[in-house]
């Protein structure tokens, strides 16, 4: 088996609402121009989020745009500032607030909301590293694999991430690395805190749920 799921050709687009693909355009430029930015500052990065869950699943329209950064010690104010002066802030005390959360907030210039998580864990470092090309609409956007979406999710834990756990796991079936998910997932899950991954802020208390739950999903053996 492959390390990473091998993806499903085109996301489901629903060419017979213009106002939908209109909404995709202006998602897929916006994504493109920070793309372009990050590459530009030589920052590890790749998207994350409900564009993702597009490609791997064919479904969910988001409204904005996510991804992460690996942040060397140190560099957190250097990537702030390179974004704020690059782009519209979204808030007027968003600078303070990234200080502090390690989130950045901003416009695309064609005016999408744009999220960036700062963070430096081990593994992010893996996750950029699994990360490829996802061909659309012009665009060449560097996502997360589809194990890492999944883990990504399993750690947020809300309703809608479940949900789109599910949908991944249909549309990717066999080619989902079921292992590398819950390798993934367990040690991240077990730690005290999560300062350096940003990602992984979970929701549920209950950590033997979670894992048995993705399990289930992910058609495993239950751990013992």
């Amino acid at each position: 088996m492959a390390e990473t799921a091998s993806e499903i050709d085109g996301a489901a687009v629903p060419a017979d609402q213009p106002a939908q693909v209109e909404t995709l355009d202006r998602l897929f430029e916006a994504a493109a121009e920070v793309q372009e930015y990050c590459r530009s500052r030589d920052w590890q990065f790749c998207l994350v989020g409900g564009l993702v869950v597009m490609r791997w699943s064919g479904h969910r329209v988001t409204k904005d745009v996510d991804l992460v950064i690996v942040t060397p010690f140190g560099e957190e104010d250097t990537i702030i500032g390179g974004f704020y002066n690059r782009f519209e802030q979204r808030f007027d005390d968003c600078w303070e607030v990234s200080q502090r959360t390690l989130i950045v907030k901003f416009s695309a210039s064609n005016g999408v909301g744009v999220d960036v998580a700062l963070g430096r864990s081990r593994r992010l470092l893996r996750m950029i590293g699994r990360a490829s090309s996802w061909h659309v609409d012009g665009h060449q956007l560097l996502t997360s694999s589809a194990e890492d979406l999944v883990v990504n999710k399993a750690l947020s834990g809300r309703p809608h991430d479940w949900n789109d756990i599910r949908e991944v796991v249909a549309r990717q079936g066999t080619a989902l690395n079921g292992e590398l998910v819950m390798r993934e997932f367990i040690p991240v899950l077990q730690q005290s805190h999560h300062l350096t991954d940003p990602l992984a802020q979970l929701q549920r208390n209950d950590h033997h749920e979670a894992i048995g739950l993705l399990e289930n999903y992910l058609g495993l053996a239950p751990t013992s």
